[in-house]
């Protein structure tokens, strides 16, 4: 069974990952260049914490995610398949603290727990720029990208092996992540569909 939920997550995630390159490449999707830096180094970490603490199978959800990450990230490096106007300095800062988390997880040798902890914390943090832009611009977003990543991520936790806080983790963070970037588009694109209402009209006093 956990062999069988892997492999979906695999495929699922394979057609997430076909699907969102496609979808930058033929523009109907804009990737925020920071949040994505971010994401492929916290991807790294998340995907190294998983398979240390013994997920297994499900391990596959988190290293296909890390390799996703990188492959979108240098898309996003190209100017026009990037999202115009979206970094902010609190970005920046965001994307440094993935970096410090990973330096001190390699360097310092954090335990698996901690570094799970760290990743989905980062992972959180890294989100919001992105769950900020797909409130802001729904339209350089993917709705059914992040509605296939969430789909994969499940099923690589319902995989995992021997389930512990240091191998379901991640995995459980990002699915969160996808949830409340799904949530953003679909209420974003909702109030902008939404019909102007009519303006009042003065009637003169009898």
């Amino acid at each position: 069974m956990n062999a069988a939920l892997g492999v979906a997550s695999l495929v699922v995630g394979a057609l997430c990952a076909v699907y969102s390159i496609a979808a930058i490449l033929f523009g109907t999707a804009r990737p925020h260049r920071i949040s994505w830096c971010a994401w492929t180094i916290v991807a790294c970490l998340g995907s190294a914490a998983t398979f240390s603490a013994g997920a297994g199978w499900g391990s596959l959800a988190a290293a296909r995610t890390a390799v996703t990450a990188a492959i979108i990230f240098g898309l996003s490096l190209v100017p026009r398949y990037g999202k115009p106007d979206a970094e902010r300095r609190s970005d920046v800062v965001l994307g440094l603290i993935a970096l410090a988390a990973t330096i001190a997880w390699k360097v310092v040798g954090l335990p698996v727990a901690f570094a799970a902890a760290v990743a989905v914390g980062a992972d959180v943090l890294i989100g919001l720029p992105t769950i900020r832009e797909a409130w802001r611009q729904p339209q350089h977003e993917s709705a059914f990208a992040w509605i296939l990543g969430l789909v994969a991520a499940l099923l690589g936790v319902l995989a995992i092996e021997h389930v512990t806080f240091s191998s379901a983790a991640y995995l459980v963070g990002l699915s969160a992540v996808n949830v409340c970037i799904i949530i953003a588009l679909f209420v974003s694109r909702r109030r902008n569909l939404s019909p102007l209402p009519e303006p009042a009209v003065d009637h003169p006093a009898p």
